[in-house]
């Protein structure tokens, strides 16, 4: 039997273990409080020193889906886009899921200014059912001209805390994709913010973002204040690449670092061999690759913004969905390439060769191709299997390829098939486009002011009265109104 003194002491330790836990359970109380408060109400006095994270619920914003490249957004694509003079704030998820946050996860907030936006693209797709769609399963999305659409059920107000994510899966959907700048800790200078939402949201991005534009042809593109000096890039005027002293690597180190890594951020591998590499979805932003011999090198989905590839060999190479923006290709040997849905925008590829290059669906808006050779290339439309946005699974799109703006002086297209190219303003001054396929294209505005068209192919006849030409330089320097309203 315990004497008293020992269930005195058990009693008071009991006591002690029994306080111990209220004031766990009240500490934990007064903890999911505090979280509670602080999400919904970060400048109050009592969160003044703590960095609670708020969930993208407490955020004001219009709901949509977004990725940005090269990041990688784990396990949600979920964000939410706060509109105002200054430019674009985004919202989206990162982290794990925290229990006094409701199982919920915290946020991390990028501001985009409009100075600081490079490139701008907006696409709008129809979903549709096709024979592949019913025994294989998934969405067919065909990409629409504007004037294909046949209107919005509504203006998007961003006033409102709208939810644009809804309606994918099943409808159509519009896809926004916007090239900005970033001076951060971070390695990487150039991003890509990709946005799916509703057509209206869309639409209003493309109203509130491209009067404000800065375009990499901007002479003083690099006069922007920033907390880092900026100096362009020597390879390359377009492309504002902060360069940075690399430290003395064994270059057979420095490859074998990218070929485990898939990373080498503005790196110099001037000169190397890396013909038949597996480089797939590898990040090269800035990579200094001039001369480089990558021949028949895997570079699908290859994050090469701002690279400088001048004279580099590419024969046979995969680039299909890669990202190419403001990267220089001068001189390089292009032939039988694979640039199918391929990013080129403000690319220069001027004196490139590209016999034979697979070029369907690319993105060329403001490239610079003057000079280059692209007998027999391929520069239609294309259905590929992609992955836009990638939490939501593989589907397929039917992508237009978009020449806007491009510069293709003097440049080789003979054979060449531009069936269906959007070729908007395109620069065709003194080009050779004989035996092309110019079916279904569109040349409103353009120059063609001393192009050979000698043998080309135009709805099926050598006829450009079925061409949209309105206000289009001819090759006798008149202006045309054939296709103007």
């Amino acid at each position: 039997m315990l004497s008293s003194k020992w269930v005195i002491g058990i009693s008071i330790v009991s006591a002690l273990l029994v306080a111990l836990a209220g004031n766990a359970r009240e500490e934990e109380v007064d903890l999911q409080e505090l979280y509670d408060l602080c999400s919904r109400f970060p400048l109050n006095s009592r969160c003044e020193g703590l960095e609670i994270p708020i969930p993208l619920d407490e955020r004001i914003g219009t709901d949509a889906s977004c990725s940005i490249s090269p990041l990688d957004w784990a396990s949600s694509d979920r964000c939410k886009l706060r509109f105002d003079e200054a430019g674009l704030t985004v919202f989206y998820e990162e982290g794990d899921e925290i229990e006094f946050l409701g199982d919920r996860r915290g946020t991390r907030e990028l501001n985009i200014p409009f100075d600081r936006m490079l490139a701008f693209d907006l696409k709008f797709w129809d979903s549709r059912s096709d024979a592949a769609s019913i025994f294989i399963g998934g969405k067919l999305y065909a990409q629409l001209n504007e004037d294909e659409f046949e209107g919005f059920e509504r203006e998007f107000d961003p006033t409102e805390n709208a939810n644009e994510r809804t309606r994918f899966g099943s409808d159509d959907f519009a896809e926004t994709e916007i090239l900005f700048s970033q001076i951060s800790d971070a390695e990487n200078q150039f991003y890509v913010l990709a946005i799916a939402s509703t057509e209206e949201l869309g639409t209003f991005l493309r109203s509130y973002i491209e009067p404000h534009l800065r375009s990499p042809l901007d002479d003083d593109l690099n006069a922007v204040e920033t907390s880092e000096e900026i100096e362009p890039n020597p390879t390359n005027g377009l492309s504002p690449v902060v360069l940075t002293e690399e430290p003395e690597i064994d270059r057979v180190e420095l490859i074998d670092r990218l070929l485990d890594d898939k990373e080498c951020v503005r790196c110099n591998l001037q000169g190397v061999d890396l013909s038949g590499a597996n480089l797939d979805e590898a990040n090269l932003e800035g990579v200094n690759l001039q001369g480089a011999n990558l021949s028949n090198a895997d570079l699908e989905e290859c994050y090469l913004v701002g690279a400088n590839l001048d004279g580099a060999i590419l024969s046979g190479a995969d680039l299909s969905s890669a990202r190419l923006m403001l990267a220089s290709f001068e001189g390089a040997s292009l032939d039988e390439i694979d640039l199918d849905a391929a990013s080129l925008q403000y690319a220069n590829l001027s004196d490139a060769n590209l016999t034979n290059a697979q070029m369907s669906g690319t993105n060329l808006e403001w490239a610079n191709l003057s000079g280059a050779i692209l007998e027999n290339a391929d520069l239609s439309d294309v259905t590929t299997v992609r992955s836009f946005v990638p939490f939501w699974g593989i589907q397929r799109y039917r992508i237009f390829t978009s020449l806007e703006n491009a510069n293709f002086s003097g440049a080789n297209l003979s054979n060449a098939t531009l069936e269906d190219a959007r070729a908007n303003g395109v620069d065709f001054s003194g080009a050779n486009l004989s035996g092309a396929n110019l079916d279904d294209i569109s040349l409103i505005d353009a120059n063609l002011s001393g192009a050979n068209l000698s043998g080309a192919e135009i709805d099926d006849d050598t006829d450009l009265t079925y061409t949209n030409l309105c206000g289009a330089t001819m090759p006798d320097n008149t202006v045309s109104e054939v296709g103007c309203p």
